[in-house]
């Protein structure tokens, strides 16, 4: 049993509190195991890795099977083409808890960034400068960095926002944030006062014994910004060539019968991944994006 070598199965058959019918993605071959609990709450299309062999002409799970994200499936493919040990399969492992690396229009890593400028010239000349160079929203002191992606879309690069002597500058990572800086610097004088990042949940002004934070507690330019580029990141994924779906984009895939099964595991993975009170990608805004109607 051991000697048995662990094998990424997908889930072909269940029968809830008996059995489990299985086949190894990488030979094709079938099995159907003794499965009591471990049939429990299994859908068809979902992937274990586990060891699984015959013992006394019937065929068990042993060990502790692993359930698979679909997108992990030809990376844990490539990890069972090696001998595995308890170091590879736990950095593995460990790997699927890293947060994920969100990015704006540009492809810079997404980091919201505040610095908090003191002016030391006259407002007057100052806010003539901001008008000049960035683009003021209506009468307000609130001027944007506007900047056109693909020819055809205007993005938000970052906001200024004037409160008597003292100037916010936001983006969304450091890049812009440093671009917007050094367009201030040959404007005007200011001393920066204060300059941090802030996260979906602005770590900096949270009490460490509060426990979770509501998404209505989150700084509301922070909820809106993160909600802003996740669904805009929803209306491109769709469209985008995906790894877990064979190459094909979700649109593609839904029409394609060898991987719709596919996408609807994946979007089943992200429904059971996605807190109802967090702001991340949403099943039910991407299935309406794609015409699906759940049933």
């Amino acid at each position: 049993m051991l000697d048995e070598p662990r094998r990424l199965w997908e889930i072909t058959g269940v029968v809830e509190g008996e059995s489990l019918t299985l086949r190894d993605t990488g030979s094709g071959d079938e099995l159907t195991v003794t499965e009591h609990s471990g049939s429990e709450g299994r859908e068809v299309g979902e992937l274990l890795l586990a060891r699984a062999t015959v013992v006394d002409d019937e065929a068990m799970l042993f060990g502790v099977p692993l359930l698979v994200p679909l997108r992990e499936r030809k990376r844990v493919l490539r990890l069972l083409d090696d001998w595995v040990d308890a170091d590879s399969l736990a950095m593995w492992f460990g790997s699927l808890f890293l947060p994920p690396r969100m990015a704006n229009r540009e492809g810079e890593q997404l980091v919201l960034r505040r610095t908090v400028c003191e002016l030391r010239d006259d407002p007057g000349e100052v806010i003539a400068s901001l008008d000049a160079t960035f683009e003021r929203q209506d009468d307000t002191p609130v001027w944007h960095e506007m900047f056109v992606i693909d020819a055809i879309d205007r993005v938000v690069r970052g906001v200024l926002r004037l409160d008597g002597l003292l100037l916010t500058v936001e983006s969304n990572s450091e890049e812009r944030q440093e671009r917007l800086l050094q367009t201030l610097d040959d404007l005007f004088d200011y001393t920066v006062i204060e300059d941090r990042e802030l996260n979906e949940f602005d770590l900096d002004d949270l009490d460490p014994d509060a426990g979770h934070m509501d998404l209505e507690d989150m700084p509301d330019e922070v909820r809106e910004l993160v909600d802003q580029k996740m669904r805009e990141y929803e209306q491109r994924w769709v469209d985008e060539s995906i790894p877990a779906l064979g190459g094909l984009t979700p649109r593609q895939a839904l029409d394609d019968p060898t991987r719709r099964e596919d996408l609807l595991a994946l979007l089943r993975e992200m429904r059971d991944e996605t807190p109802l009170d967090a702001l991340g990608m949403s099943a039910e805004r991407i299935e309406v994006l794609l015409g699906i109607e759940r049933s």
